[in-house]
């Protein structure tokens, strides 16, 4: 079943492929649109899994520098950081409730402004921070690097650490989390297996726990995360002091391709105790709620007590996807203890 879907998803990818003959001129590029942010309805029922849906919207643009959202991170002054995989950023304040908005272009840019860098170079696929200082790190999947940033978000360091070495080629760390004790987590997107990690035990994942700053070259634990079938991690966030959320993410082989999203919920307990490890599905974001490539997850308490998810959909730059973003709530009495 699985090599039945890793053919079709190839023919998937070679069906929307651009022309390879039939070319025309490039129009100039646009760096002043801005992005709109349109309201759409929330789902009969209102819920997802645990989790109430607060607000679903749509983010749409001709900015040539918009999309591709596969990181998701909050600024100290609690607006929300996305990072693409072709190196740009969006910062934006969180929406209102029902209300659409504009986010003007200067907030779309490049991350490391800087010459034009070859795709493997700027293949964001994660963001964290240190909610105490504003230093932002920040994962490359294809080269297995880690950076460092400043508040003002000016690149401090850079390391390819031994740990991440020999993860496969473009299933490197997809996930970065730094805990709340000063430790980071780190995880593979692609499996153990062969072909990239497409074949085989497809559904565990490697894994890494630093015992601090990587850029410090720390100690390094290596471990394993087990999957739900057919899922991999694309991102994760703290739920609560001791429960890390994790955002999973399977593609459905299709024209136009489908993509199915789930939250897991792991214990550090479990992760610090265990070789390998795996958590609990909290919610499932399927057909016939909107779903689209979800990567970039963040989180926030709210004054209630209950954690605000936000999530917002790589379009992989394709007219056949949509830039979504979820607000979810887990209210506090459903909190893991």
């Amino acid at each position: 079943m699985r090599k039945f879907r890793l053919f079709l998803g190839l023919c998937v990818a070679i069906a929307l492929a651009p022309g390879t003959f039939v070319r025309t001129p490039k129009p100039p590029r646009d760096v002043t649109s801005p992005v709109a942010v349109s309201p759409l309805p929330i789902p009969e029922g209102g819920t997802v899994g645990s989790f109430a849906i607060d607000g679903l919207r749509e983010l749409s643009s001709g900015n040539d520098r918009f999309g591709g959202y596969s990181a998701l991170t909050f600024l100290p002054d609690g607006r929300l950081i996305a990072g693409s995989d072709a190196g740009n950023i969006l910062v934006f304040t969180p929406p209102e409730p029902g209300a659409s908005a504009l986010i003007e272009a200067a907030q779309i840019g490049q991350f490391a402004p800087g010459p034009e860098q070859d795709k493997r170079d700027v293949d964001l696929e994660a963001l964290t921070r240190d909610p105490d200082t504003g230093t932002i790190w920040a994962a490359y999947e294809q080269t297995n690097t880690i950076e460092r940033y400043d508040p003002d978000l000016k690149r401090t360091g850079r390391i390819a650490p031994e740990a991440l070495s020999d993860w496969n080629f473009n299933s490197g760390p997809e996930t970065l989390l730094r805990l709340p004790d000063g430790r980071f987590l780190a995880i593979a997107e692609g499996g153990s297996g062969w072909l990239f990690g497409l074949l085989g035990d497809v559904t565990a994942h490697r894994a890494a726990v630093f015992a601090g700053d990587p850029l410090k070259e720390p100690e390094t634990r290596e471990t394993v995360f087990r999957s739900p079938p057919e899922y991999r991690p694309v991102d994760a966030a703290m739920l609560t002091e001791d429960h890390v959320l994790i955002l999973l993410r399977d593609f459905v082989p299709a024209l136009p391709p489908r993509f199915r999203s789930a939250l897991l919920v792991a214990s550090l307990d479990n992760i610090d105790r265990s070789g390998e490890w795996s958590g609990a599905v909290l919610a499932r974001i399927e057909p016939p709620l909107p779903s689209e490539n979800f990567e970039g997850l963040a989180t926030r308490r709210d004054a209630d007590g209950s954690v605000i998810v936000w999530l917002i959909a790589d379009d992989n730059f394709s007219a056949n996807q949509r830039t979504l973003l979820y607000k979810l709530r887990l209210s506090a009495r459903q909190l893991p203890k």
